[in-house]
């Protein structure tokens, strides 16, 4: 999360539910709610849908990230490190987003194992 500025979370654990908000940088303020069941439901709650397009980025990334290494390539301030974990150098890190937006899924890995539904164009 460091990569859209500050944030400051407040979780709530209810059983299988977690709730919570996230304050960003910006004053943004997004509530959100994860529900572990059969399977992971994830909704983020905000008016600005770019905000929940980057979590949606953060979260491939944290799910698929294999320490590929695209990520650090991508960023023009050097403030991504990916081995022998992955770390953000909150010095150097200007949030703009390049380790994000190289991709539409902002992780490589996420990407290829994106499967088209009911329709046969692939994203390039």
């Amino acid at each position: 999360m460091q990569v859209l500025g500050d944030t400051s979370i407040y979780v709530l654990n209810n059983g299988n539910i977690y709730e919570g908000v996230i304050r960003l940088q910006d004053k943004t303020i997004i509530n959100y709610k994860i529900s572990f069941t059969n399977n992971v439901q994830c909704k983020f709650y905000t008016l600005n849908k770019d905000k929940i397009s980057l979590l949606k980025k953060i979260l491939n990334k944290i799910t698929y990230c294999i320490n590929c290494g695209v990520c650090e390539v991508e960023c023009p301030n050097n403030a991504i490190n990916v081995l022998p974990y992955i770390s953000i150098d909150e010095t150097k890190c200007k949030h703009c987003y390049s380790c994000l937006d190289f991709n539409s899924y902002g992780c490589t890995v996420a990407k290829s194992l994106n499967l088209p539904k009911g329709d046969t164009k692939i994203e390039k």
